[in-house]
């Protein structure tokens, strides 16, 4: 059966698909690691392959959410 071809995300879009992916389904940084292992579908939307990408492990997802959190606070306006 054919798939249909689409853009995979890279670099920032796939780590904020993480970043969803890990909000939407309640789950800690470890936990991400593992499913991202374990289930298929968890890696799709993010667009990674377990054999052809490296998938982030639990400091990575960590790290990158430290990002995100300290870009927010920048740029909230202080009164």
């Amino acid at each position: 059966m054919l798939r249909p071809t689409r853009e995979q995300p890279t670099g920032l879009a796939k780590h904020l698909r993480i970043d969803l992916v890990q909000q939407w389904f309640n789950l800690s940084d470890p936990m991400l690691e593992d499913a991202f292992h374990e289930i298929d579908s968890m890696r799709r939307f993010p667009g990674l392959e377990l054999s052809e990408d490296r998938i982030p492990d639990e400091t990575t997802i960590c790290k990158f959410r430290d990002q995100l959190e300290a870009y927010d606070s920048a740029s909230i306006p202080r009164v």
